[in-house]
């Protein structure tokens, strides 16, 4: 008897199935900010609270000659003065899977999505 107890199911149903998710992705206009520290704090807190995957871009610091540069990768989140900016509003390119709110992210975050779409996965 080769009954073992699973017979309802194939081994083939115990794999990770993240190679075949879709990503979406989203570009937030972020207004000048006055203090960048608590829109870190934020930001690591909202990447938590909503699973995102991945964050970048150039953020207006109001008294700042630099824009402050941004990048997460998942729960780390770092931050220094350095790029450039073509106006005094900032810029962040958000990646999560097709199911994460960026809505309620870009909400979270004070920015406006002008950007978005879905990224197949790989097979």
């Amino acid at each position: 008897d080769d009954d073992h107890g699973h017979d309802d199911h194939g081994h083939d149903d115990h794999h990770d199935d993240h190679g075949h998710d879709a990503f979406h992705s989203v570009v937030l206009r972020l207004p000048m900010l006055d203090d960048h520290e608590a829109f870190i704090r934020n930001l690591t807190a909202t990447v938590a609270e909503h699973g995102l995957l991945r964050a970048k871009g150039f953020l207006a610091i109001r008294g700042k000659a630099l824009p402050l540069t941004v990048q997460a990768v998942g729960a780390r989140v770092d931050s220094y003065f350095g790029g450039t900016l073509k106006d005094d509003e900032g810029r962040l390119v958000l990646i999560g899977l097709k199911q994460t709110d960026m809505a309620a992210i870009a909400s979270s975050l004070g920015g406006e999505m002008i950007a978005g779409g879905m990224i197949a996965g790989a097979a």
